[in-house]
């Protein structure tokens, strides 16, 4: 984790042009402690932080994190936000990123957000990432991208684990999965034979089951397995949890 800080906290200052020294003084630290955050090495204090936010102009991300800042300088967090923030530091750096994208897209858009509340008729509803399954994924990291629509399901019906969704390209997976349907993932880069996954095979996108011998099976028969060898390059994406219902009651399940 401390290396993941320490590239943003370069990327943010070399973007900035500015040196070591140069943020060092700005926010009353001594070069060999700035240093050791760059590196790595060490972490900077929530105090800290939140100064190195300010100088670079991150007030948003300040009060999105940290809360309303009163006028003597101080956060106040209620217990739910309290929770929220406990919450976003136990998900993956990757998951992290994908939630400051949304929260950012809530931030620029809360007219339309308002327009269609999360609560309609009691029922709490919940925006997700809904990526298309690519025929060509790149480098294998379309997640990283902003080529997702968010859409909006019934709380209920969102597995727990779920991070995001993904739309079936194909006919590869029928029965169980056609062409146009959504799925639910959670992030992860393991499965067990017998799951469900998305895959990035040599920068193709795939939805296929694990195999017993890690070959990718298809469950339409005209589709033969895909066996992978030392030369292949795959990647597990995520973990498919289950398919959106258009015909989903929430009522059914209050």
């Amino acid at each position: 984790m401390s290396e993941e800080i320490g590239k943003f906290l370069k990327s943010l200052r070399e973007s900035a042009g500015l040196s070591q020294r140069d943020v060092y003084e700005k926010i009353g630290v001594k070069q060999s402690t700035y240093s050791s955050w760059e590196s790595g090495r060490h972490e900077p204090s929530g105090s800290k932080l939140i100064e190195i936010c300010r100088l670079y102009d991150l007030a948003e991300i300040v009060t999105i994190v940290f809360g309303e800042m009163s006028d003597e300088g101080n956060f106040y967090l209620n217990e739910g936000e309290y929770d929220l923030i406990k919450d976003f530091r136990r998900l993956e750096n990757s998951t992290r990123f994908e939630m400051t994208k949304f929260i950012h897209f809530l931030a620029d858009h809360d007219e339309f957000y308002m327009k269609h509340s999360t609560l309609r008729q009691g029922i709490p509803h919940i925006s997700i990432p809904v990526f298309d399954l690519p025929a060509s994924a790149g480098n294998g990291i379309f997640l990283d991208s902003d080529n997702y629509e968010l859409v909006e399901f019934t709380g209920q019906e969102i597995p727990q684990g779920t991070n995001f969704a993904v739309k079936v390209s194909g006919d590869s997976m029928e029965p169980d999965f056609t062409d146009g349907d959504i799925v639910f993932v959670k992030q992860t880069k393991t499965l067990t034979p017998g799951d469900v996954g998305i895959f990035i095979l040599n920068s193709e996108g795939y939805i296929k089951q694990l195999g017993e011998d890690h070959n990718l099976v298809s469950y339409n028969e005209k589709y033969p397995d895909i066996h992978i060898d030392e030369y292949d390059d795959l990647r597990v994406i995520g973990k498919v949890l289950a398919k959106h219902d258009e015909n989903f009651n929430p009522l059914d399940h209050i």
